[in-house]
């Protein structure tokens, strides 16, 4: 998601409040999953989201910048030319989340990005439904 909203050129306070949100959801939906939120705050999981998230480099940004030109998900994937994980990911922790009752809303948004570029007008409704609640939904002891 990231290296679509910057493809869409929303500000870095933005894409902060993006990737805390993430983080959020990515809590939600392991502990309803069963694990220890906690497991993801070291460097083999907030480390290595961050490092995807921001990179130019990274096929899942670059795969966000290709949606956001207005590529449907194959021809991104063509035009990155590696495997983008966190596409096949998105798609099955979809199912997952629905399975189990979680509500995922920036994956939800995420999937329907999927389907086409949305105006910007759209892209900060996103944000606005968000709410200001807990950032982490988790105690670290």
């Amino acid at each position: 998601m990231s290296g679509y909203f910057h493809k869409k050129g929303v500000g870095e306070n933005t894409i902060g409040l993006l990737l805390t949100k993430c983080l959020s959801e990515m809590s939600i939906y392991s502990k309803a999953r069963g694990a220890n939120p906690a497991t993801f705050l070291g460097l083999a999981g907030v480390g290595d989201f961050f490092s995807t998230a921001l990179s130019c480099d990274s096929r899942n940004y670059r795969f966000g910048e290709f949606l956001a030109e207005g590529h449907k998900p194959e021809s991104a994937l063509d035009k990155v030319g590696d495997t983008v994980e966190g596409y096949g990911a998105s798609l099955l922790v979809k199912k997952n989340a629905e399975l189990l009752n979680v509500d995922l809303k920036l994956l939800d948004y995420l999937i329907s990005i999927y389907e086409g570029p949305k105006d910007l007008s759209d892209d900060k409704k996103i944000f606005h439904s968000l709410g200001i609640e807990r950032d982490i939904n988790f105690k670290v002891k």
